[in-house]
């Protein structure tokens, strides 16, 4: 049998370039299964093609938008309905800083996962369903500075 040398961090980070998908995998995976337990509700979520990127926003934190119809199904459920039984008019803002929050922690959590050698896209779009309600997830970020913000998001400071 051939010993074969081990590979340098490069030669690391370059195979880990090449699945692309995989850290979008690990993310929909991982808000998937927040969603399920903090909602009780059945979850999908599939990372969609590349959109159309805006400009990035100013610092490290995240932007982060959430469609109107998967806001609404976030609201009917956190406050005791359910997804078929009431359209919710989001117009206070802060009603929907828990749903952020869990997708900014999810997306914290799958970088510390999937470690510094892995390269993030600035720009991911997710397709969510809760209940029969589906709805787009659009993060746009920093990726350079992804580990950074990750690490300062899990101790709470971010």
């Amino acid at each position: 049998m051939i010993q074969l040398d081990e590979l340098a961090p490069e030669e690391r980070t370059y195979l880990k370039s090449l699945l692309p998908g995989r850290n979008l995998q690990a993310l929909a995976e991982r808000m998937r299964q927040q969603l399920v337990a903090r909602l009780g509700e059945r979850v999908l979520v599939c990372s969609l093609p590349d959109g159309s990127a805006r400009a990035l926003p100013e610092g490290n934190e995240p932007d982060i938008k959430i469609d109107r119809e998967l806001s609404s199904a976030w609201l009917a459920i956190r406050y005791g309905g359910t997804t078929e039984t009431k359209s919710w008019d989001v117009r206070d803002a802060t009603l929907l800083l828990p749903f952020a929050s869990l997708i900014r922690r999810a997306l914290a959590e799958t970088v510390i996962n999937m470690g510094d050698g892995a390269a993030w896209p600035e720009f991911m779009s997710l397709q969510v369903s809760i209940g029969l309600q589906q709805g787009k997830v659009e993060i746009l970020w920093n990726s350079g500075l992804a580990m950074t913000w990750a690490r300062r998001a899990i101790r709470g400071n971010a």
